[in-house]
């Protein structure tokens, strides 16, 4: 059961669609309250509902953070930005460089699951396509995904 939990979590993550701004007064108190037993010293949140869930969004020392919870409060995972992806574990990036040569590398993240295991993403790219590519700790590639521009340049992941 943990493993579909965690595939869950993942995919809500790594294939997002476009995300609903909610006001703080339209999250469920359960939501609202499991948020503030787990960051307590955390005073501006904007909340996102996507796919069911809620997503925190929130900066602590200048770090874009996130996390998400289900519609009954139940947590899933958290999400914290890395400064570069040079931050990225020494076996993440020796995976990159042997599978991505050629790539740029931006928004790497560090995820953790509500059962503590912690994962890294980040985006490759280079002037014809672009990945979300999810690893684990040891620099396993556990998914790629391949983002798709519009029109108007936005990405859809």
């Amino acid at each position: 059961m943990k493993k579909i939990t965690l595939i869950t979590a993942l995919l809500i993550s790594v294939w997002s669609v476009q995300a609903q701004k909610i006001e703080p007064q339209n999250v469920p108190a359960s939501v609202i309250q499991s948020f503030n037993k787990l960051y307590p010293d955390v005073v501006s949140v904007k909340w996102e509902l996507e796919e069911g869930n809620y997503e925190a969004k929130y900066k602590k020392n200048d770090i874009k953070s996130e996390a998400i919870f289900s519609s009954t409060g139940t947590f899933i995972q958290a999400e914290k930005s890395l400064s570069s992806p040079n931050d990225l574990p020494i076996s993440v990036l020796n995976a990159l460089k042997k599978d991505f040569l050629g790539f740029t590398y931006e928004d790497a993240e560090i995820i953790t699951t509500a059962d503590g295991k912690v994962l890294y993403e980040v985006e490759a790219a280079n002037a014809s396509i672009s990945y979300e590519l999810l690893y684990d700790a040891n620099g396993n590639m556990i998914s790629k995904t391949q983002n798709i521009t519009e029109e108007n340049g936005k990405k859809n992941k």
